[in-house]
């Protein structure tokens, strides 16, 4: 009786863990570390941009995990003399929750028959965005704000990529460390800087 007892409560014991693993692979995925690199085209990725028109663009992979509630927001933001000026694109509402190599990127390409506009280009996960921008610069710089890997901090922006424009003669490029807002953005006449945030979801 006693063995037959002590059978039946390892029985019980054995399929309450079960029951308890089935749930938790049941519930929704925990945040992970988000990290966003630089992704270096290779010869043949590099030729086949050049037929798009596209000048110049930056590519970054994305790994990682949002849990439920947790969004990440993408922006090309429109700085003139080192003041904020507009969101040009701003998108959000990821339909994906887990990353590995995903690709982002910020670039642009002249404007039909206009050279002072240039079409605005930043691909996220859930796709491509474009806007039209028209600046007066005569002279302009482009570049990644970040050299290698660099791990999310929620609610704290990244700024990933910049373009630069002036009308005069010099102007300096956009540095950045680890993808801090880029110094000397004050001596900047106009700059658009590609940046991401971990977020709550709106």
């Amino acid at each position: 009786m006693k063995q037959l007892l002590k059978r039946g409560l390892i029985i019980a014991v054995g399929l309450l863990a079960a029951g308890c693993a089935a749930g938790e692979k049941k519930q929704a995925p925990t945040s992970t570390e988000l990290t966003v690199a630089p992704y270096t085209l290779s010869q043949k990725e590099e030729e086949l941009i050049s037929k798009t028109g596209v000048n110049d663009i930056e590519f970054f992979t994305l790994d990682g995990t949002l849990k439920k509630g947790e969004d990440i927001q993408y922006t090309i933001v429109l700085y003139e003399e080192g003041k904020f000026k507009q969101n040009m694109l701003f998108s959000y509402g990821e339909t994906e929750n887990k990353f590995k190599d995903k690709l982002i990127s910020f670039g642009m390409r002249a404007a039909d028959g206009d050279k002072q506009a240039i079409t605005l280009l930043e691909g996220s996960p859930d796709g491509l965005s474009s806007t039209e921008f028209s600046h007066k610069a005569t002279g302009w710089t482009f570049s990644s704000l970040i050299h290698e890997k660099v791990t999310l901090k929620k609610n704290k922006p990244l700024y990933l990529a910049g373009w630069a424009g002036t009308s005069k003669n010099t102007m300096r490029s956009l540095n950045s460390e680890h993808g801090e807002l880029p110094e000397g953005l004050k001596e900047m006449e106009v700059a658009l800087l590609y940046k991401i945030e971990w977020t709550d979801a709106e």
